[in-house]
């Protein structure tokens, strides 16, 4: 719901033919409580994380914007279970320019 308020606001903010993407973010797994961040985020991170696609995809599409869900493109790097290493920057990157571009044609 917050990232459907973020895109309400967007929209009173720029005008109308401004394009917005709206990115539902990477999933965060279990093992997140065997890293550096388990005392921070817990359980809950993961879980949560399990919503993020559906609940994204419904906010981009009662606000009319463009979805697109960085989990299927990359993943959290084993060092903390919540960053993206190098490689998948790289993955995430390059599939978001590609939806970028679909976006501006």
């Amino acid at each position: 719901e917050a990232a459907g308020k973020l895109v309400a606001r967007m929209q009173e903010v720029y005008p109308e033919k401004t394009k917005i993407l709206l990115v539902a973010p990477v999933l965060i797994p279990d093992a997140i409580m065997d890293g550096p961040f388990a005392e921070m985020f817990g359980g809950a991170a993961a879980a949560g994380s399990r919503t993020f696609a559906e609940t994204y995809a419904k906010q981009a599409e009662k606000y009319g914007v463009e979805y697109w869900n960085a989990a299927e493109y990359a993943g959290v790097s084993a060092a903390d279970y919540l960053h993206l290493d190098y490689e998948d920057h790289k993955k995430f990157a390059k599939a978001i320019c590609e939806k970028i571009r679909e976006i501006l044609e």
